[in-house]
């Protein structure tokens, strides 16, 4: 709606940018589909395991392998675009630069997900509404005053910056209200990485290699990963 009115132009050309950013949104639409099949199974859990003696350890270790999930995704969707382009028409291809802040932006929309537990365990879901409102007046706002500028690409920005903004303050209420032990530092660290990654394959032409040769580019991820992980995932399975 704010693009269509704000954008500059014709109404055909507004149209236009509209169908552009629409249809590059689509290949975000991995990580969402698994951050809403991980909300749908995650929150019974949340609440069946509330009384358990370590259960907000166990929130923090799931919220961290979710991001690690997430990150994982990211890394390859974006090593991978020339093929996942295949899923838009060739018109639209010129919005594929909004796809990294768009893939990034769902990630915080998951994480979302995980650190909105802590309100709904502690059965104060009016910080759910106040929440909501943060996201939406940073997406009005970034929205109304950009879009004249920076086109579509600052709705782009409005999405990651209004989920990334959501995460940041329930974590903070998360931390005075109803303290869960999420790692932040190690799940800061792997989308370093990630972005990372991402660079690095931009800068060394990654998409100049063969298809069966990108992979090499998870590699780093993973091992760092496996360092890690491998200690606390076994401790984990034990809890469990």
């Amino acid at each position: 709606i704010l693009l269509i009115e704000l954008l500059p132009g014709t109404i055909e050309e507004r149209r236009g940018e509209v169908g552009v950013y629409s249809a590059c949104y689509k290949l975000a639409i991995f990580i969402t589909m698994f951050s809403n099949a991980f909300q749908y199974a995650a929150e019974p859990f949340f609440f069946k395991n509330a009384g358990h003696k370590s259960s907000k350890s166990v929130y923090g270790i799931i919220a961290n392998y979710f991001m690690i999930v997430c990150v994982l995704c990211f890394i390859g969707i974006l090593i991978y675009l020339d093929i996942f382009k295949i899923f838009i028409a060739e018109e639209y291809r010129v919005g594929l630069t909004v796809v990294p802040i768009l893939l990034m932006a769902n990630i915080g929309l998951g994480l979302y997900y995980n650190l909105a537990a802590w309100y709904k365990l502690a059965d104060k879901t009016i910080y759910g509404l106040y929440l909501s409102l943060v996201g939406a007046a940073l997406t009005i706002g970034i929205n109304v005053l950009f879009i004249p500028t920076y086109g579509y690409e600052a709705s782009a920005w409005a999405t990651l910056a209004a989920y990334g903004s959501m995460c940041v303050v329930s974590y903070i209420l998360c931390r005075r209200i109803y303290p869960i032990d999420y790692p932040v530092v190690r799940m800061l660290f792997y989308i370093a990485m990630g972005v990372g990654s991402y660079l690095g394959f931009q800068y060394l032409d990654g998409a100049s290699l063969h298809v069966l040769i990108r992979w090499v580019y998870l590699l780093p991820f993973l091992a760092v990963v496996f360092l890690l992980e491998r200690k606390e995932f076994m401790s984990f399975l034990k809890i469990r």
